[in-house]
């Protein structure tokens, strides 16, 4: 009689994951659903997963809807693919947490995916704007001179009021792309920790009464670096408000609604992260069976993600599709070419050279350096 010791040890493994010991990671998809069956029940396990995959499919036909809008009218590529990453965040973030739901151990690879899809989108936005005003040059030459006292958050109202001026220009610009850099950095440095068994809790702070994780260190650089960025953002939406040319101009393109979309993704992923990092060192939830692993509160994080990414979806959906910004776009002739669509579609060009946006004709633009 032969006794298989590597089975012996594996099973014994495997039975220490299932147990109802509190575990420093998350266990396997297997262990967790193993538990969930055997602690909640069938009809509370089905819940939770039923419910928020239910939203991920409503976010995705939706998504599919903006899609076939964008086919149909919008007639510049460079205007539909910045549509297309902007509205494209919810249904994709909603998938990535869903998929954390499902396999806890992934949440932290699930939020570096969505974190670096949030700061591109974040800087798609303001293209996106700008495209609507008539490009940065005539952005900038409407709004000189324009003040703002943009404040990230109200406990920041001792901030001083700025001007739209070539400096607060590139603090504007610097502010966007930190943030997604930093998002990526953050990100990437925090899936190679994790990778290493031995950072536990005692690698950062030894004292057992108190206890700093990587997560936390890193979610305050987060709130930093994304404190920057809203005061930029806030900064870059009130300097617009302060030259609309039109008294309907918020009503026909909804400016405010597409910032606040994008904001909230922002205030997320930093500030609300945050907040939870903070909730997870509390030991707010109980560490037992079968949400026995240390950081248990990424699960609820991620179903109230899932649920607040649909309403968000929601209010994209009526902030960014709409007709009057693609007729604007259409009508600035002189829109520079980083900003316009230099890959127009084929099939498209009778259409534009139809119209008489700026009471020019095609070949009158061409002469003068200025491409549709």
């Amino acid at each position: 009689m032969s006794f298989d010791f590597g089975q012996i040890e594996q099973s014994s493994w495997k039975e220490n994951q299932c147990a109802n010991a509190c575990l420093p990671i998350a266990p396997t998809s297997e262990c967790f659903h193993a538990n969930m069956e055997r602690v909640w029940g069938t009809a509370l396990s089905s819940i939770y997963i039923i419910i928020p995959t239910l939203f991920v499919i409503m976010a995705i036909i939706l998504f599919i809807s903006e899609v076939h809008f964008l086919q149909r009218f919008a007639r510049r590529k460079r205007v539909r693919y910045t549509l297309y990453w902007i509205l494209g965040i919810y249904p994709a973030g909603m998938i990535c947490h869903l998929i954390a739901l499902y396999i806890p151990r992934s949440v932290i690879y699930m939020e570096f995916a969505v974190d670096i899809w949030i700061a591109y989108a974040t800087n798609k936005l303001f293209g996106l704007v700008l495209m609507i005003h008539g490009g940065r040059r005539k952005f900038t030459q409407e709004c000189f001179e324009a003040k703002s006292n943009a404040v990230p958050c109200c406990c920041f109202f001792c901030l001083p009021v700025v001007y739209n001026n070539i400096k607060w220009a590139k603090f504007m610009k610097w502010g966007i792309i930190q943030f997604c850099f930093m998002n990526v950095i953050i990100g990437y440095i925090s899936i190679v920790l994790y990778s290493d068994s031995s950072w536990s809790d005692t690698a950062i702070s030894p004292d057992a009464s108190f206890h700093m994780t990587p997560d936390n260190y890193f979610s305050i650089i987060r709130l930093i670096s994304t404190l920057i960025c809203l005061y930029a953002a806030n900064m870059f939406k009130m300097f617009q408000q302060s030259r609309i040319l039109e008294g309907d101009f918020d009503e026909k393109h909804k400016i405010n609604w597409k910032f606040a979309a994008v904001q909230i993704l922002i205030f997320i992923s930093g500030v609300q992260r945050l907040i939870f990092s903070a909730l997870t060192t509390s030991r707010l939830i109980p560490c037992v069976a079968p949400l026995n692993w240390q950081r248990n509160m990424k699960v609820v994080e991620s179903s109230v993600i899932i649920f607040e990414f649909f309403l968000l979806s929601i209010l994209a959906r009526v902030a960014f599709t709409r007709t009057d910004d693609l007729n604007l776009i259409r009508k600035h002739n002189n829109l520079p070419i980083e900003e316009s669509d230099e890959d127009e579609d084929e099939d498209d060009v009778d259409y534009v050279n139809n119209q008489n946006y700026a009471g020019g004709s095609r070949e009158n633009n061409i002469s003068s350096g200025i491409e549709i």
